[in-house]
């Protein structure tokens, strides 16, 4: 079914191609898009064919146009270029230098006369900044296709107002860095006690290792434990399925031997001596039953009541089925086995229908799993057909 799928999908699309394969106009994409190399095969009137690629360019803008957004481009850069700060003669906050304006038609490039202070994505080194402030040329270049406009902008560049946060981190730096030039001779480095009036205590920042192993340590133990309950809740799903298919058999072989004269104690050591006999022939155990039914029996040679160790037994397994059994065990044993027969049958007919009913299940569960993949393909095909049409519109 996946082949005749896969198959009609390259059908279909061979006949979109097709369709779509004479054509006269190529077309460009939109003004700021980008270059892209588009394959076309040329054909004569005899029949003879070449195979070219064309270098297709986006669509440009007339001169007036692009002109007309490098305008406006610098009169919102103009707006926004100074970030937090109030003026060009008091630079001390980063400026705000964006790469490309009027949703990427215009580029801006940008030139600093004091690199080390002024960089190009428009942060500034404070500790570099002399105490009178220092005067730095940015020069913002913007172009648009073939169209270029420089602006030129004297920014002075002074210190953090005195007493500011900023300022202080500026005095800091500053001490730092003089500390460290001063003591290169030395093995050791003295970190100033006081800066600008204030006791500075130094610290190495914590490592947050131990943070890291803690949440892989946690996320381990995490997947190990509910990878056991995984394996163990499958584990005993698989023993649960396994002890629903064995149960029409062990009732059936109860009901036909109390039903040839037994005892509900007699046939039950029969079906185990069955087992044992089996198990000898095959080298394994052949029903799980067997091994409860054998804890049953040995709870009885050992003094215990019938009627205890039958419910005992269907307590251990759990299941509603063997549940309903060991009840229906220990309620005839002092009533006979007269009726139980009756009832035994009832219970293997029922077990049988049950059995099916389960078997049907598994199937239509099984056919649901591949039903996902099979509209997931359909809906690849529906994407793959429509989303030309779309684009054309």
């Amino acid at each position: 079914m996946t082949a005749v799928v896969f198959v009609l999908l390259a059908v279909l699309m061979w006949l979109r191609q097709s369709a779509d394969s004479h054509t006269e106009i190529l077309t460009r994409e939109k003004p700021g898009g980008s270059v892209r190399q588009e394959q076309i095969i040329c054909q004569t009137g005899d029949g003879v064919t070449q195979e070219l690629e064309l270098e297709i360019h986006p669509q440009e803008y007339s001169e007036q146009e692009t002109e007309e957004y490098v305008r406006q481009a610098v009169s919102l850069w103009e707006q926004e270029y100074l970030g937090e700060n109030d003026s060009e003669k008091a630079i001390y906050e980063a400026l705000k230098l964006p790469d490309t304006m009027m949703d990427g038609m215009v580029t801006v490039s940008y030139e600093s006369s004091e690199y080390d202070i002024l960089h190009e994505d428009g942060s500034v080194s404070l500790e570099s900044v002399p105490d009178e402030g220092i005067l730095v040329e940015l020069q913002a270049t913007f172009t648009c296709q073939k169209y270029i406009q420089t602006e030129i902008r004297s920014l002075q560049v002074i210190l953090p107002p005195k007493g500011s946060r900023a300022w202080f981190q500026v005095q800091v730096a500053r001490a730092i860095e003089k500390a460290e030039q001063s003591s290169r001779k030395a093995p050791e480095i003295q970190l100033p006690e006081q800066i600008a009036g204030s006791t500075i205590s130094w610290m190495k920042p914590k490592s947050k290792e131990w943070m890291v192993v803690l949440l892989v340590g946690a996320c381990v133990v995490f997947v190990l434990e509910w990878r056991k309950k995984e394996r163990k809740r499958q584990t005993e799903k698989l023993r649960q399925r396994k002890l629903q298919r064995e149960y029409p058999q062990l009732v059936e072989q109860l009901a036909l031997l109390i039903g040839s004269g037994m005892t509900i104690r007699r046939a039950w050591e029969r079906i185990l001596w069955m087992e044992e006999r089996m198990q000898k022939v095959r080298g394994s155990q052949t029903h799980l039953f067997q091994a409860e039914m054998q804890i049953t029996y040995q709870e009885m040679q050992k003094g215990c009541g019938e009627k205890e160790a039958y419910e005992r037994f269907g307590q251990r397994i759990g299941m509603p089925e063997y549940r309903r059994l060991s009840s229906l065990l220990a309620r005839n044993l002092e009533k006979g086995t007269r009726n139980l027969c009756d009832l035994l049958s009832a219970e293997s007919q029922e077990a049988w229908e049950n059995r099916k009913f389960q078997a049907k299940k598994l199937g239509e569960e099984a056919g649901m799993k591949l039903l996902f993949p099979m509209l997931l393909l359909f809906v690849l095909i529906l994407i793959i057909l429509l989303y030309p049409a779309i684009n054309k519109f």
